[in-house]
């Protein structure tokens, strides 16, 4: 009752995320069930349903990201502290994100059965006259257990993964992860110290206290030892008066997660890997369409091509936030000005955020090239398996989820920053500064995604159309 509660009593903007989250639900549901129809209809094509069962995958993972982006970002801009004051911690309003999503997941699942029940004829009475009358049974019973289970394959999907997205990271102290032993705070016995400011936004630290964002590190005469400092902690008067003599502050970039450390040179191998192998399997074909796993065709070549092009898929959404971390590292690399310091900072920081949703993009941006190419390159391609509107449906439902799904990270990445926005403006930073600084953001990643996105579909494109 409290998650219909929150999704009803929710603004216009946040019913419009949810209504998106709902129709791919829907589409993805619908898909499934489509599935289903062509099994039923053709029991003995036991080939050709599994590939349509299989082709559901694409569209039912693009809607469970676009659930979690959108379960994500509903919390961060409708924190609900209410909720916090009637016990509601973070496990728990995660579980509570979590079943409002499956609610809305689920109107979407109804409204799939409604729309596939409507088109074999089971409410109207004449089923569609259309060539795609066999995905729908029509004539066929319909058993009630499979179609319960594909339709909640989407609501728990989703579920599960924005409870997972909401989890609370189990860190005690960002600042201990970021520095070495020594240099945690302590100050020396001679009363100098020097200090180190770090924050978790790029400008944050500008309206930090010392002690809340900065790191009294003692004052060494000579290399350090490594060993562990027995000095006690600053008081809090020692502290203020630190803070009054204007001490030596180093600004520090945000060190990259674990994820993005691996990230990078996992997903470079996935796609190496994954390029490599969809070449040596059609190294030897003598016809190129009995390689390509179009809708409705599943053969031994096909499976092989499908499961490089899905390694390729998976490097390049692990790639994207090291990627974007990089980008951000080349903007601000040497002496820069205000601009680039703006911009490459607000990539490192975003990075972890923009990653893997742009990577996603750019793995559909490949795939809808690699399909366009090879559609001009190979003859009659589709003379014996046209696409129809299913693989329609499905490839709208995959570019538009992936699409709201980027949407969705850029408009969190921007509430992140509001705060060291604000602070910029209140110090009197031109807002021109901070438009260009965008706009820099904003080409460099478009420039470096772009490319690896269309040197990818190439690649892998280029066994296949010869």
């Amino acid at each position: 009752m409290l998650s219909l509660r929150l999704v009803l009593g929710a603004g216009p903007l946040t019913h419009v995320r949810r209504s998106l989250v709902a129709i791919a639900s829907a589409g993805a549901g619908f898909l499934l069930l489509c599935s289903l129809g062509y099994a039923l209809g053709h029991p003995d094509d036991r080939s050709d349903a599994l590939a349509r069962l299989l082709w559901c995958f694409a569209p039912l993972a693009t809607t469970v990201q676009l659930a979690s982006a959108v379960g994500r970002v509903d919390t961060i801009l409708h924190p609900a502290p209410g909720l916090a004051g009637a016990g509601c911690g973070p496990y728990r309003h995660a579980l509570l994100t979590a079943a409002s999503t499956a609610l809305i997941c689920f109107a979407g699942s109804v409204l799939a059965l409604v729309a596939f029940l409507s088109l074999r004829g089971s409410i109207v009475g004449s089923p569609l006259d259309d060539p795609i009358i066999d995905a729908f049974a029509v004539g066929h019973r319909l058993p009630v257990g499979a179609v319960l289970t594909l339709l909640s394959v989407a609501p728990l999907a989703a579920a599960a993964a924005s409870a997972f997205s909401l989890r609370t990271p189990r860190t005690t102290d960002a600042r201990r992860a970021w520095t070495p032993r020594s240099a945690r705070p302590a100050l020396a016995t001679n009363g100098t110290s020097h200090t180190t400011r770090t924050a978790t936004s790029p400008f944050a630290s500008m309206a930090a206290p010392l002690g809340q964002s900065d790191r009294v590190v003692p004052a060494h005469h000579g290399a350090d030892t490594g060993a562990p400092s027995t000095a006690p902690p600053a008081s809090p008067e020692l502290v203020q008066a630190t803070n009054q003599r204007a001490p030596h502050v180093v600004h520090t970039a945000p060190p990259p997660s674990p994820t993005e450390a691996s990230g990078l040179p996992w997903g470079i191998a996935l796609i190496s890997v994954g390029l490599a192998l969809e070449a040596y399997v059609s190294r030897d074909a003598t016809d190129t369409r009995d390689l390509l796993p179009t809708p409705g065709h599943l053969s031994g070549g096909a499976i092989a091509v499908l499961a490089t092009w899905a390694l390729a898929t998976a490097g390049l959404v692990l790639v994207g936030p090291g990627l974007i971390r990089l980008c951000g590292r080349l903007l601000a690399l040497g002496r820069p000005g205000a601009m680039r310091l703006l911009a490459g900072r607000g990539l490192q920081e975003e990075s972890n955020r923009l990653g893997r949703p742009l990577g996603a993009l750019c793995a559909v941006a490949s795939s809808t090239y690699v399909a366009v190419r090879l559609y001009d390159a190979v003859p009659d391609l589709t003379h014996d398996r046209p696409f129809g509107p299913l693989t329609g449906l499905g490839a709208a439902l995959v570019m538009g989820c992936a699409t709201a799904t980027a949407l969705m990270a850029v408009l969190e990445s921007k509430n992140a920053r509001i705060a060291s926005t604000d602070a910029l403006i209140r110090i009197g930073a031109p807002r021109s500064v901070l438009r260009n600084a965008a706009t820099l953001r904003v080409t460099a990643v478009v420039t470096v995604l772009g490319a690896l996105s269309w040197l990818v579909a190439e690649l892998a494109a280029m066994p296949l159309a010869t």
